[in-house]
This record gives C-alpha cells, structure tokens and sequence, in this order.
C-alpha cells in the first residue's frame, strides 16, 4: 500500500496517508503525535474527528459513529481522572490522548476529515470561574484554532456544541433569532466562539451551532453534577432531594438525541448554506420544565424519596426555549422524556454503578480543581493561545447597530437608566444634605455609615494610585451628585464631571457653585463630550456594574481616546467572584444584567474580563487595591446594631489594609480599585 506525505507543514509532525486508486479514496492514515506513530484503517465512508470526544457527551457520539460505519479519531485530555487507563472510552474508535489547543495535533489529525465535531469545553459558570484564562482557552481560543486548522484543509463540516445558556434570563419564550443575553463567563466564552467560528470558517467550512438544552442520562464517561442527573442521583442514594429556588426554567435534552442530531449532520441530512452558519437550539418544545417541576418528576419515579427545600437559587438563569427549527430540520428528534433518563440513572446508583455518586469523579467542577491543582492541565500561554485570547471581546456591541443615542447591546436602554438615576434614585432626599445625596447614591436603603465606609476606602485608593494633581486635568465618569468633584477641583488644574443623567448633573453643579476650574457635562461614558487626548487622569468609580458589558468595551475604548500618552485611569468594580457581593439580594435584584421596567440596570463585574478589554483599548493595568471585607461590614448593618457596626467596620479596614495585598484575597474581593496606564 503506497504511502504519501500531505499537509505537513514544516514545523509539524509528519502524516501520510494510503489511497485506493481504483476507489479514488483515502484507506489508511499513519498519525505521528507526541512521538509515536498510529495507523488506521479506513472502512467507512465518512472520517470524522471528535475534539473532547471522550467526555459526557463525546462518548456517547462517538459510540453513536462508530455504530454507523464511520471512521471515527477521538482526540481528548482526560484530563478529568487520575487513572487515564481506566477511562472508558467508545468502542470502535481510534484514540489519541492529547490537548486539542496544540496547533501541530490538529495538524496531525484533521487533514482528510469529512467533519470536526469540537465537544470539548468547560461546562458551567462554577467551572469556568475557576480560573477564567483557562476557561477562555478552553471555551474560545481552542474551538476557534480548531476552525482555523479546519479551513486550512477544507473540511466539509464543523460542528460546534454551544449553549442555551447564551440566552441568559429571558421574558417568553426564545429562539435561535432572540439576541443573547450571557450572564457568565460559560455563556461569554461560548457565543463569542460562534461568532468567531463563522468569521474563521466563511467560504471553507460549513458550520453547525448546536445552542444545547441542559443535557441529561447515562454515558460511560458520567456526569452526575447536572440538574436532572444530580437530582436523580441524589434521590436514589440518600431518598432526599434538595432543591434551590424552583420557579426557574431550564430546557432539557437526552444525551443519546443529542448524538442522533450529531449524527444526522455529519452525514450531510441537513444543508448547511457555505455562507452562514446554521444555528440549532438543540431539544424538545415538551421538554421545558421548572427546577421545581423535574423535582417532582424524580420523586414520582422514587415514591419512598422527599424534597427538602433549602435556600434561593443562586443559579439565576431562566429561559424558555422553543426548538421548532430543529423540529422542522431533524423531524422526529429529541423526543426521550426526561423520566427516561431518571429511571436509568436511579437504577445505575441502586445497582451499585456509581460507589459514590458524590464523588469528584462524577463532578465537573471538583474534578477540574483536582487537575489544576495536580497540574494534570493549565493555562498554556502559547503564542497562538494568546492571539486568539485576543479576539475575545464579550460583550462587543452587535452587529446591527442600536438606535442612535443608545449605544450598547439590545435589552439596555442608556435613557431609561439616565431617568432613573436623576429622577427615583435621588427622590426625596433633603435640599442641602450632601452625606443624604451620597448615600442614597453609593447604597440606598442602608445606614448612611455603610455609605461613609465605602467612600473612606475609596479615598484611600485615589490618595495612594494617584499622583500629585496639580498640573493635571481630570474627568470623572459617572460623576452622579459630583461628590468627589469639589475636592478634585481643589487639587487638579481642571476638573470635568461628566453624567448621562441630567438630574445628577444637576446636583452636581450645585456642589461647583463658585468653582471656576470644574464643570459638568451631560454625556454617556460610552460617548464622552471631551476632546480627544485632553486628559491626564480618568476617573470612573462604581459606574461598571450598572452599564452593560457593551457600554463597558466602549467606555474603555472612550477613556483611551481622552487620555494623553501616559495617562492615567481609575477604575472602580464591584467583583462578580466575590464571595459576599455574589450572592447578595437587596435593592440590586440579584445583580442579573437585567433593565428592570424603571430602568435601573445592575451587573456584577468579572474583573479579568474588564482587564482584558482594556489591553485591546490601550490600557495596561499596573496597581490594584483590593477590599475584601467591605461587604461583611454592609450586610451586618442589617442587624440593626450601630455600635457594633462602627466595631465591624474598624475591623474590616484594619483588615483591609494588612490584607487587601494577597493575590488570594484580591481575586475574592468585593471592590476593587485598579489604576490604568494607556500606552
């Protein structure tokens, strides 16, 4: 059998394949990897590649294939278990253990595929808050490497598996044209992936995004960690069955239809257009249940088990899917009701299948940590990992651009928000009371003392990360009241205070009475009525949290336009991870990055992500402070005890200060203040 070398570009591992002249085909194929060759037979009439193919998912699929008569190379890590050797893995496929972020393996084993189905990724916002450069790798960078090998070699099809989670919280019911609303980091990283893809693949490759209904049933590589299968698993070992909240949505899928729509658009039964790529939400209009209602479900199969409810959700995505389109494409899939899927789980944990059904083994996210820490995988921080991490820019504006004085994503509306923070935010606060005016500004609702602490520490950041300003100009973003105003003016050059909202310029201008060096704007942070390169320090404190991750990327790109060549910016954000703040519900109904109908619009910031968009505007962080504490302080002033408030918060700014340094501590805390350079 004649060999031939193809696609090997020089710095790669050698491939070669054997034709069959006579059936014009490609019969055998020789991979060299990690220096060790494997060769394949082909004897059937598709090859296809599955990247993460040893997973929940990917072993099912691949089982699925190989069934079919394809030619089936599963690429996976496993990074998931101690003991590779005892990983289940699909009958009849050809396994290669490798990374499928490493360039020169997609290389060896993509040529002369038929498809690429890219399964691997992290699941979950608890995963991918693990460590979020890892998650951008894994969830972005690699799916988008693998599309641009693709296109390389023309390979029919790609088959990317995204999310319903790109939907995030939605009113009625959604489909595959209802803009996206991501809430995390898991939900980010998967709908930048599928633009990307259809930028990387146009005119080569054909794409399919499958937008997946929360996935559930038995696989030989089991996950026992999502929602039906927890609660099931959970029932069956222990007869109680937690539950968290209960009125949200979630869409559900069975793991072996989810391999049958794989499958079906492997084989080509569905055209894809070569011009843009087919989107599928992937489940069944039936199948749209409460968390309260699979619940019920799980213990009508297990009579002898009970619920117990325990405290609020503190996963806050709800949506409603519809899967007409895929009803309409792929007739006849996703029909399993999800009592199937209960019933072979309950009856896997009562046969003694699972030892532990609470082990880390069946556990995403235990098992992730287990392998960062044991260094069983990492960040790699190659170069191409790092052009593309460039690429991702969550919450990018769309494509389609908003209605004109209205810059950000659908779902934000800039003027709304300015009439409520100049109009209900600051109703009935007393003419003259500039402490009343802060409070109800920084923490409405709460003892003013919560208002004064959070401005102390804020001080000590503006005095430590700034120089002497006294031949500098400044601009405050988002100045509100103008609080910090006066006390700039006295300091600064020239001072501008720029608001959207016209009721909070207006009280700052009060506060400026007699000031011949500052004034105040109405301008949106997104759209800044100051000249460009005028400015020596930006300053923008607490404004992040309630404007949109569009507005966010356009704020950066705003305050690297102000700024002079070495100057300096002064970002105040509200941590999503923090540990307090994340899971606080007050008058920030749970932080959703939802408008609500007054229009006030609140989102905790993840910081990582905010650092990233501003190096693609031009802006390097170099100092962070951190307060860690400042939120234990908050939520004690709901006792009602001011003298041990005043004790509380002595002992969180002592504690501020001797700790707020410790990389541990900053990547946890509720605030933090991060100094900027452009350059």
């Amino acid at each position: 059998m004649p060999w031939a070398v193809v696609g090997s570009p020089d710095s790669r591992p050698a491939s070669t394949y054997a034709f069959d002249g006579n059936a014009g085909r490609q019969v055998a194929r020789r991979f060299q990897y990690a220096g060790r060759f494997t060769e394949v037979q082909f004897g059937g009439e598709l090859r296809t590649v599955l990247l993460g193919g040893a997973g929940y998912i990917g072993s099912v699929v691949g089982a699925e294939l190989a069934r079919r008569g394809h030619d089936v190379v599963v690429v996976d890590d496993l990074i998931y278990t101690r003991h590779p050797e005892n990983h289940p893995l699909p009958p009849g496929c050809t396994f290669i253990k490798g990374d499928f972020r490493d360039e020169d393996l997609l290389h060896s084993v993509l040529p002369g595929a038929d498809a690429v189905v890219h399964l691997g990724g992290l699941v979950g916002e608890p995963a991918c808050a693990v460590d979020e450069a890892f998650s951008v790798e894994v969830n972005f960078a690699g799916p988008v490497l693998a599309g641009e090998v693709a296109a390389t070699y023309d390979i029919p099809r790609y088959v990317f598996l995204s999310t319903c989670s790109v939907y995030g919280r939605q009113d009625g019911l959604v489909t595959e044209e209802t803009p996206a609303n991501p809430l995390s980091t898991y939900a980010w990283t998967k709908l930048e992936a599928e633009r990307r893809l259809t930028e990387v693949l146009h005119g080569h490759t054909r794409l399919a995004v499958l937008r997946l209904a929360t996935v559930f049933g038995l696989s030989p590589r089991m996950r026992l960690d999502s929602v039906v299968n927890s609660m099931a698993a959970r029932a069956a070992a222990t007869g109680s069955l937690p539950l968290r909240g209960g009125s949200q949505w979630r869409p559900l899928v069975y793991v072996r239809d989810v391999a049958a729509c794989i499958r079906r658009l492997v084989e080509d039964e569905v055209r894809i257009e070569p011009d843009r790529p087919l989107i599928l939400n992937v489940g069944n209009d039936a199948h749209n249940h409460t968390i309260a209602e699979i619940a019920r479900t799980v213990v009508s199969r297990l009579p002898a088990a009970t619920i117990s409810t325990e405290e609020a959700a503190t996963d806050h995505r709800d949506y409603r899917v519809s899967f007409q389109r895929i009803d309409a494409v792929l007739p006849g899939s996703c029909g399993t009701p999800i009592h199937t899927g209960i019933d072979e789980i309950t009856a896997a944990v009562r046969s003694g299948r699972f030892a532990a059904p609470t082990s880390m083994e069946y556990d995403n996210l235990r098992g992730l940590r287990a392998a960062l820490e044991e260094k069983r995988t990492r960040v790699l921080g190659t170069a191409i990992m790092d052009r593309l991490g460039k690429d991702y820019t969550p919450g990018r504006a769309p494509a389609e651009s908003p209605p004109a004085g209205r810059p950000g994503q659908p779902g934000y509306d800039e003027v709304a928000a300015a009439s409520y923070w100049g109009g209900p935010r600051l109703a009935g606060i007393r003419t003259g009371d500039r402490r009343a005016e802060d409070a109800a500004v920084l923490c409405q609702g709460k003892p003013p003392a919560i208002s004064w602490a959070y401005a102390a520490w804020e001080a000590d950041c503006i005095d430590s990360l700034l120089p002497d300003l006294a031949d500098r100009t400044v601009v405050d973003l988002g100045c509100g009241v103008g609080r910090l105003l006066p006390d700039l003016a006295r300091r600064a050059k020239r001072v501008t205070g720029v608001d959207v909202a016209p009721g909070m310029v207006a009280r700052a201008r009060s506060r400026l009475t007699g000031v011949q060096n500052a004034e105040v704007l109405v301008g949106s942070v997104a759209d800044v009525p100051v000249p460009s390169e005028s400015v020596d320090v930006v300053l923008c404190l607490g404004v992040f949290e309630h404007i949109s991750e569009a507005h966010r990327v356009r704020a950066l790109t705003e305050i690297a336009r102000l700024l002079r060549p070495g100057g300096l910016a002064l970002l105040e954000l509200n941590n999503a991870d923090s540990v307090l703040l994340g899971a606080a519900v007050d008058d920030n109904p749970h932080r959703l990055g939802v408008q609500l109908d007054n229009g006030y619009f609140c989102e905790l910031v993840r910081t990582e992500s905010v650092l990233a968009a501003a190096e693609l505007a031009g802006l390097v962080a170099t100092d962070r402070a951190a307060n860690p504490f400042f939120s234990a302080a908050r939520h004690a002033a709901d006792t009602g005890d001011p003298e041990g408030l005043v004790d509380l918060l002595s002992q969180a700014r002592a504690l501020d200060r001797a700790l707020g340094g410790s990389p541990a501590l900053s990547r946890l805390a509720d605030q933090h203040m991060i100094r900027l350079v452009k350059q």
